[in-house]
């Protein structure tokens, strides 16, 4: 289920009500929430996808390219997990693919591209990458252990196109 609500929509609830939705939706203390910068979470286009890709290291495109592996609604159907959805990768699966044995180590790749994809789209606020916490695992402790990551959909088949496109070009 996808629920949407405007700014102004959200603003016009009482202060209870928007604390409440905000522990809710995001688990946290709603005056952490309420005091970070806006998220501008964007698509791009081809062009972008091309200058941002041409502007990481290896393992930052290899990283990137996975919100591309699930484009179609067939692909959907054979997901890594159950509630993949288009352009959503788990932290587990990625680790896993770039070799990795520790997902915190993912924060570094994240920075760079948030940090290049910024310059390009010219937007300081602006973010590809959007944490989806309803995908939150824990252990037996209460550790986080995995999660996913996921782009729009217009952005993964954009990424799609670019791996099609850096692959006829070999």
């Amino acid at each position: 289920m996808e629920i949407k609500i405007t700014e102004k929509e959200f603003k016009s609830l009482s202060q209870d009500a928007q604390k409440e939705l905000i522990t809710l939706l995001y688990g946290e203390s709603p005056a952490m929430v309420l005091h970070h910068k806006p998220i501008k979470h964007c698509s791009i286009n081809i062009e972008q996808a091309k200058r941002l890709y041409s502007s990481l290291s290896e393992k930052s495109r290899k990283f990137l390219l996975m919100f591309g592996s699930y484009s179609t609604k067939e692909d959907i159907n054979k997901p890594l997990r159950n509630n993949t959805r288009i352009g959503m990768v788990y932290v587990e699966d990625i680790c896993k693919r770039l070799k990795m044995d520790n997902p915190r180590k993912l924060s570094g790749i994240q920075s760079g591209i948030t940090k290049r994809l910024r310059s390009i789209v010219g937007d300081q606020n602006a973010y590809l990458l959007e944490y989806d916490h309803n995908t939150t695992v824990k252990d037996e402790r209460g550790n986080w252990i995995d999660g996913a990551f996921w782009v729009t959909e217009e952005t993964c088949n954009v990424l799609m196109e670019l791996e099609h496109q850096l692959s006829s070009s070999v």
